[in-house]
């Protein structure tokens, strides 16, 4: 019997842009091992509950022949199996909807080469556009299909960039455009169907059956007056042994922090995932393999889109460094931060 593999997508977003506020001067918090002024780092286990998607759902049962990024229509594997998707998303302040147009969810095998192949593991015959906002503390379902044993270099979905939009909190709708960020420069792609892929090394015979995609919009999103520019910053993670990382920051006086943006690196400096504080100051950086990690929290951040957020405090300092252990399939919850 092949193996049953489901897929999560999380899209960890956030505001960009400028708040106004007062408070008092940010301070630096030590380096080395976390020292906050909560209870400290402790562990909880963490899971991201699969939320089913009435719009998914029904999307599946439309008519529409679509093709995926190189202009095939790849082999769909045990089309029968019922197809779910999980996503999970964090606050995005100043939209009310960031709406990405899902045509399919492909396992990718030589990714970059000659003999690059693409298994359709997730196909949405009438598209599945999910607003991502929508999944802030659950996963929508986006798919579960058998697929062949072997390995595979990553996860691809294919999307709709006509059918893709953004939607700001004052009602008004912004088309979307993808390509890819250089230095701030933004280099858009004029393909029918954009394909975002997350980098992943996986083997389902060894008992993968989940993986979990992070999205991290924040990093990747540049909105402007007449639209909105997506450079995808993506990251991923095996779903059954992913960990996180959560904290809250305040002010000295216990007013909540919102909009600074916890970032997560690996000790070689490589960023493996962001997060914004909502409105009660907390934030949670998805999608972790087990290992160590640095987190710095900034007040004032400048995304891989070109986008200056800044926390409502109104104050530009850095919180941390801290270093982190993140044990498989727990939370590292850092505590309570005062600026």
């Amino acid at each position: 019997m092949k193996p049953l593999v489901s897929f999560a997508l999380v899209s960890v977003l956030a505001v960009s842009g400028c708040a106004s506020g007062g408070g008092s001067q940010a301070s630096t918090a030590p380096s080395g091992p976390a020292q906050t002024q909560g209870t400290g780092i402790r562990y909880v286990p963490f899971s991201i509950p699969l939320l089913n998607d009435s719009a998914i759902q029904s999307s599946l049962s439309s008519a529409r022949n679509t093709q995926n990024s190189i202009g095939n229509v790849p082999t769909v594997i045990a089309v029968d199996v019922p197809v779910t998707v999980g996503l999970v998303d964090a606050p995005l302040f100043n939209l009310s909807q960031v709406n990405l147009a899902i045509e399919r969810v492909n396992a990718i095998s030589n990714l970059g080469t000659a003999q690059q192949t693409e298994t359709a593991l997730v196909v949405y015959p009438g598209e599945a556009t999910v607003n991502v906002l929508n999944y802030q503390q659950s996963a929508a379902n986006l798919g579960i299909s058998l697929i062949p044993t072997g390995s595979y270099d990553a996860v691809e979905l294919v999307v709709d960039p006509s059918n893709s939009s953004v939607v700001t909190t004052s009602g008004q709708k912004l088309p979307m455009v993808f390509g890819t960020f250089t230095h701030g420069n933004f280099s858009e792609s004029t393909s029918s169907h954009y394909s975002l892929v997350f980098n992943y090394d996986f083997d389902p015979s060894v008992g993968l059956n989940n993986l979990l995609l992070d999205v991290n919009v924040e990093n990747s999103l540049n909105v402007g007056t007449k639209g909105a520019a997506f450079g995808a910053s993506l990251f991923a993670a095996n779903g059954n042994t992913a960990g996180a990382i959560g904290g809250t920051i305040v002010e000295p006086n216990g007013t909540p922090v919102q909009n600074a943006t916890a970032v997560v690196t690996d000790a070689n400096g490589n960023l493996m995932g962001l997060a914004p504080t909502d409105q009660n100051g907390n934030f949670t950086v998805h999608a972790l393999p087990a290992g160590t990690y640095v987190v710095t929290i900034y007040e004032k951040y400048v995304t891989a889109a070109a986008m200056t957020v800044t926390a409502s405090d109104g104050m530009t300092g850095t919180l941390g460094p801290w270093q982190v252990n993140v044990p498989a399939g727990f939370e590292a919850n850092i505590g309570t931060i005062k600026d």
